[in-house]
């Protein structure tokens, strides 16, 4: 991460006694974005661009990174935690055509720790790649990674990443979790996270799958009333809403609930 970049601080108040809602229109490309020590904040993106953006967290502090994306894109995140801090991420994808994300993590310092949710839904001829990177490089540093995709028609998906813990690195842990649902057969589902340990006293974790829905799921919902448009509906709602979380006001929730109806029309 290039420390030269224009400096921002973000001084938005601590969780719970300040919700530190930030809402923002377009994050700056050129901008290193600093969280100070103890601070504990929240930022979403409602409309996101393509960009390179970056973020430190100093010290015991703590951010929630939310972006809901809605166009085509080529984008970069890079952050780089310190000691004690945490930094959660919530991405929803709802672009057409093209998206190419790249999330580098660098647990710096003791006890950082990170969580990475991904969700996105493919359409028509969508090709969309998500690369999820993680290093641990000090002691009782966590990762997790959670990345669920939906693929229909003739749109391709991809999700593949590292989470590397170095030599040192003792008593950390690494969880990686990517899922691929493919409804139709044209459509392409990739998925390639990779764990590489140099590390012996630590704890890894990971899996991959990527398939078409289970006939008796479809089944089930069919016999109780539903019709095949509905019953795909409804599990693909299910499959991707999990990502409603990372957005703690109502409004951007609303929004999500909306471009999921719009995205998974079977009809």
């Amino acid at each position: 991460m290039n420390s030269d970049k224009l400096s921002h601080t973000l001084r938005l108040g601590c969780l719970p006694a300040n919700t530190g809602l930030f809402s923002i229109a377009k994050l700056s490309s050129d901008t290193l974005y600093k969280i100070q020590s103890d601070e504990n904040v929240y930022l979403v993106d409602r409309n996101v661009g393509g960009q390179v953006f970056n973020l430190i967290l100093e010290d015991n502090s703590c951010a929630t990174l939310s972006f809901i994306c809605k166009r085509s894109l080529e984008m970069i995140v890079n952050v780089k935690l310190m000691k004690n801090s945490s930094f959660s991420l919530y991405f929803a994808d709802f672009s057409p055509k093209m998206l190419h994300l790249i999330i580098n993590v660098e647990l710096a310092e003791n006890n950082a720790n990170c969580s990475i949710n991904l969700a996105s839904i493919a359409s028509n001829d969508d090709d969309k790649s998500f690369e999820i990177n993680i290093s641990h490089l000090a002691a009782g540093t966590k990762g997790k990674v959670n990345c669920y995709g939906v693929v229909r028609n003739n749109s391709k998906i991809k999700i593949s990443g590292i989470s590397h813990i170095h030599n040192g690195a003792v008593k950390s842990a690494s969880s990686q979790n990517a899922k691929a649902l493919v409804f139709d057969p044209d459509a392409v589902a990739i998925v390639r996270p990779i764990l590489k340990i140099d590390e012996n006293d630590i704890e890894a974790s990971h899996s991959a799958a990527a398939g078409k829905i289970a006939d008796e799921y479809l089944f089930y919902l069919m016999s109780r009333g539903l019709n095949e448009s509905d019953a795909k509906r409804l599990i693909t709602y299910g499959y991707i809403k999990p990502v409603l979380k990372g957005f703690i006001d109502n409004e951007a929730q609303q929004e999500i609930e909306k471009l999921i109806e719009r995205k998974i029309s079977y009809d």
